[in-house]
């Protein structure tokens, strides 16, 4: 059977049996259907065995290989993957059998990972290892062994020294008694899109989510959020000397990139009350604004800042906006009005302020990793056409969830 059948038989079963974390896994199968490893230069797996034979190789390195090998591999395993970056932590994927059935095992280097284990110790460095599982399906991983077996198979020993380089990563493809090596492969290759079957795979552990995600959330790099807030003006001061203070609820959209943010907030509405006779007559409809009625203000406001305090869990960052908004006055019961009039005076309010974040709660769900509360003061100066502009202190408060990007 071909490996576009296999892949295309894993995606209907794991859509009718798996439908929460391994979502990524069957796009990765997917991917794999693809994958027939043409025999190309620098575009193929070299066949090798440092990880599965008392291979004498490896010069001085060969007690870092050993390394590997101890604290990375399970006892037994059946299929294994191993990358080993130059300057970041090795981490392997192994899928293994049970009374319970096939699981997938994901171990990594916490920090990273020096050239030999003597040299740990005489620096009395601490090895821990992050360890996490997933299950899979019989039928999964019968088809996840197909894929790795056929590529194997299909390695082929290169004339010279193959393919090499100084930065990059090597990857290692293995079966208890044959396996398979590529060092950091072209992209849009097929061997990378080998690569991408397990690297989509490791982002299913828990233990990589989280981690993925506390980095994002220290740097807080491309970070989006979308919430509900509620936003007033502080010592009842009025927007203009036409009509009063304003409160009411936002809907608010923001986007954090590294310590960067731009966020837009729609208000629907804020209301308030005119405090002064005929502030505004409207000849289309005859009607007089009248003091003492309620109004209510639509807007959109686009905000901008820069993050000057970055913490884990926290967050303060200054901005300033602009907000251009339109008012109207429900006349239901006014005048034998039958629909709200809406003035043809717009307000254009800038603001600056700070708001300060305070992480509440982290999960990961897909792309949702979190709840955030945001906290804001700021001053906001009001103009509208034909009166003074006004100047008011401001208060606002909102629930956001957060999101990150997938990578």
């Amino acid at each position: 059977m071909s490996l576009h059948t296999f892949a295309s038989e894993t995606i209907k079963t794991w859509i009718m049996k798996n439908k929460t974390h391994t979502i990524l896994l069957l796009l990765a199968l997917f991917c794999a259907s693809a994958v027939s490893l043409d025999v190309m230069a620098q575009d193929y797996l070299e066949p090798d065995s440092i990880f599965i034979s008392n291979d004498e190789r490896g010069g001085n390195l060969k007690e870092y290989y050993n390394g590997l090998k101890q604290h990375l591999f399970p006892e037994e395993w059946s299929i294994g993957y191993l990358s080993v970056p130059s300057f970041f932590s090795e981490y392997g994927i192994f899928l293994i059998w049970d009374s319970n059935g096939p699981m997938l095992v994901y171990n990594r280097f916490n920090g990273k990972y020096w050239y030999s284990i003597s040299e740990l110790d005489k620096k009395e460095t601490q090895i821990t290892i992050t360890s996490d599982t997933i299950r899979m399906t019989t039928e999964e991983a019968d088809r996840l062994t197909v894929i790795i077996t056929d590529a194997i198979e299909q390695a082929v020993k290169p004339e010279g020294l193959g393919r090499l380089g100084c930065d990059g990563t090597n990857y290692y493809f293995m079966l208890p008694d044959k396996m398979a090596k590529i060092w950091s492969p072209r992209k849009d290759s097929e061997c990378e899109k080998l690569i991408k079957v397990f690297e989509d795979l490791r982002k299913q552990f828990p233990s990589e989510q989280r981690r993925t995600h506390e980095i994002l959330m220290y740097i807080r790099h491309n970070i989006g959020r979308l919430g509900m807030g509620y936003s007033t003006t502080l010592g009842n001061t009025p927007i203009t000397s036409d009509i009063g203070p304003l409160s009411g609820k936002y809907l608010s959209l923001d986007l954090m990139i590294r310590r960067f943010y731009i966020g837009t907030e729609i208000s629907f509405p804020n209301k308030s009350v005119l405090i002064t006779d005929d502030f505004y007559y409207d000849s289309k409809e005859d009607y007089n604004w009248r003091k003492g009625e309620e109004i209510e203000r639509f807007g959109v406001a686009i905000k901008a800042g820069f993050s000057f305090i970055e913490r884990k869990t926290f967050r303060m960052t200054g901005f300033i906006g602009y907000n251009k908004s339109f008012i109207n006055q429900d006349t239901d019961k006014l005048d034998n009005k039958d629909k709200p009039i809406t003035s043809e005076i717009g307000i254009r309010r800038i603001q600056a302020g700070l708001f300060a974040d305070f992480r509440l709660y982290s999960f990961y769900l897909g792309t949702i990793n979190g709840i955030e509360l945001s906290a804001g003061f700021y001053a906001s100066r009001d103009i509208m056409k034909s009166l003074e502009p006004s100047y008011s202190l401001n208060a606002s408060i909102s629930l956001l969830l957060t999101f990150d990007p997938d990578f």
